[in-house]
């Protein structure tokens, strides 16, 4: 009885490497090209998503760029609403200082004597009153921001 496993030769197991080696080359070749296509079906699909996400990302932006115009422009036109008011509250007040100051100088002329004059003109030596008129006007300033502060906190919201 022969045993078959003595009967290799070095020309047989040439062979039989060569041979076992070609098999491998043509399983390496197919895995190659089945993962170049997975990776080439993997990156179209990735520049795919890139592309929809940009896109997506470049509406968002153009949408918020839009949204803040508008609060912009609502925001500006509530400034310029609230400064007119503003000017004009200051321009009636002016008008009512005018008015009072004016009815003062008359009363005191009618009503004006030595002793009194006397008395008024110690007064403005030492400068009694001065600085009165200022803390109205801040008064008005400070009406005026808080005004257009809550319009600017309206818009916002």
């Amino acid at each position: 009885m022969e045993n078959k496993d003595t009967d290799w030769t070095s020309s047989l197991v040439l062979t039989h490497l060569r041979e076992l080696i070609k098999a491998n080359d043509c399983r390496y070749i197919e895995l190659f090209s089945s993962s170049e296509k997975a990776v080439t079906t993997a990156f179209i699909a990735s520049e795919k998503a890139t592309a929809a996400a940009f896109a997506a990302s470049e509406k968002a932006i153009r949408d918020a760029l839009a949204a803040q115009e508008k609060s912009t422009q609502a925001a500006f036109v509530a400034a310029e609403k609230a400064v007119a008011l503003a000017e004009a509250n200051a321009e009636r007040w002016r008008q009512d200082a005018q008015d009072w100051r004016t009815r003062m100088t008359e009363r005191e002329k009618e009503f004006a004597k030595t002793s009194e004059v006397s008395s008024i003109k110690e007064r403005i030596d030492r400068g009694d009153g001065s600085g009165s008129g200022m803390k109205s006007l801040w008064g008005w300033i400070a009406t005026g921001c808080m005004l257009l502060i809550a319009v600017y906190e309206a818009t916002r919201h």
